[in-house]
């Protein structure tokens, strides 16, 4: 992570002779990673990062670890071997053969079964009566389309953070998920 070898260095959150907050920092953690997200940048990978304080105020209904205020909670700030600093595994790729254990970032919260129970009444309403659609486009062993396929990770308008529309190539598909009795 970039925040831990530029300027200031360990100073750029810490200060380590007082601070108001937990692990010495300068600032709620949030805060503190919106101070250089606040714009788009280009990351080590060479691909560019949203303007992550401007989408959150854009979209608001923020996953569990944003209304937490915690980013930590999935990115570790000091640097991982993980995509995007992530503190757990997580696939890379849109498009990834379905290993239960790539998915530990996603799994350290929800509940595994989501994709590994091919029939359900209860797990999800992404269903058609009891077959569980998350467990057809997640658990396949060549072509498995990761949960940022149709999920905004970070925040999105829709329920569930569904994404607006699911990149499919060089186009997109709108999304139009409709919750019903029978599943959705």
């Amino acid at each position: 992570h970039e925040a831990v070898a530029i300027e200031k260095k360990c100073l750029n959150c810490h200060d380590p002779h007082f601070a108001d907050y937990p692990k010495q920092l300068k600032d709620t953690p949030m805060k503190l990673c919106l101070t250089c997200h606040d714009r788009e940048q280009k990351a080590t990978d060479g691909k560019m990062l949203l303007d992550m304080k401007g989408f959150l105020q854009e979209f608001g209904d923020w996953h569990g670890p944003i209304r937490q205020q915690d980013c930590a909670a999935c990115h570790d700030p000091h640097g991982t071997d993980n995509f995007r600093i992530l503190r757990r595994s997580y696939p890379q790729e849109f498009y990834a053969p379905f290993k239960q254990e790539q998915y530990s970032l996603c799994f350290g919260c929800h509940e595994p079964t989501l994709v590994l129970e091919a029939s359900t009444a209860t797990l999800t309403n992404f269903r058609n009566g009891q077959k569980n659609l998350h467990f057809v486009h997640v658990n396949q062993k060549e072509k498995g389309r990761t949960c940022r396929a149709c999920h905004e990770v970070h925040a999105s308008h829709r329920p569930k953070h569904i994404r607006e529309a699911v990149a499919f190539g060089g186009w997109e598909v709108k999304t139009n998920y409709v919750k019903f009795q029978s599943g959705g």
